[in-house]
């Protein structure tokens, strides 16, 4: 990481969702064992306006030559990567095209060929802002301090990251992996807001719910963060006793504000 902080203009979830792309795109295509890497830099364009250079690296499956130049458009797919299973739709690097262009930056792929792996270099020019503010001045962001939150979730890779989101946001997070155990959590820590997944085996998000307004009443904020986000599927969620339904990947910005408030005023109810 560069050794001082720096500045960009963005739409953060749009901007982690570039991110996100490129990692899951990583991940696809890098066999167990395999490597993944990621580094940012300071440096000066061709404008000699600064910029943010994001490296995204991997020791995959590589890409062909004749894939290289098509590889963000639209559905495109290489035939070498057949064995893949999960090659999906083919839309993710297209969009991350997309979105980091509306940022006023750029995105380009660099491959040696098939089996040597893929790099994937992210430009985006540093807020004008930047030049004036001094990274020691900019005080630590930490708006939910003292909030205690718990996240159950089966996913252990989806908890981990909303803790480490909730943590640095100031807040104290803990994490159970299936219901019962976060009932069992919530007895012994007495949370402020419990963020809970719905798709869990054996004990559902919707019966735990139910199980936390039968002991608990409405003494803590229970929020739904789920894949499932249909209309059909909010109005379960009230009926089952959920303050707030916030669909995968959640908007940061909102969960922030319930995190610094402890309550549903200034979010979106169900």
């Amino acid at each position: 990481m560069p050794d001082t902080r720096v500045l960009i203009e963005s739409d953060p979830v749009r901007f982690v969702q570039v991110i996100s792309n490129v990692l899951h795109n990583a991940v696809k295509f890098t066999d167990s064992g395999g490597h993944i890497s990621m580094s940012a830099e300071l440096a000066s364009s061709a404008t000699d306006r600064s910029e943010v250079i994001l490296r995204i690296a991997d020791s995959g499956i590589g890409i062909s030559d004749e894939m290289l130049p098509r590889v963000f458009d639209l559905f495109a797919q290489d035939d070498g990567t057949a064995q893949h299973s999960q090659t999906g739709l083919g839309i993710g690097l297209a969009l991350a095209r997309r979105l980091i262009e509306m940022h006023g930056g750029s995105i380009e792929a660099h491959s040696d060929g098939p089996g040597r792996g893929s790099t994937f270099t992210l430009r985006v020019p540093v807020a004008q802002v930047a030049a004036t503010v001094q990274a020691a001045a900019l005080p630590a962001a930490t708006p939910c301090e003292g909030r205690r939150v718990l996240v159950i979730d089966d996913n252990p890779a989806g908890a981990r990251a909303m803790k480490r989101l909730v943590t640095a946001l100031g807040g104290e997070c803990r994490v159970a992996h299936n219901g019962q155990a976060g009932l069992a959590e919530i007895r012994e820590s007495r949370p402020d807001i419990v963020i809970l997944d719905i798709g869990m085996p054996g004990l559902d998000g919707y019966e735990t719910c139910r199980r936390i307004r039968q002991e608990f009443g409405s003494s803590l904020v229970v929020v739904a963060l789920t894949g499932w986000g249909q209309e059909r599927d909010k109005h379960k969620a009230m009926q089952a006793g959920f303050d707030l339904h916030l669909t995968k990947p959640a908007d940061p910005t909102l969960l922030e504000i319930l995190l610094t408030t402890a309550s549903i005023e200034g979010a979106a109810r169900v």
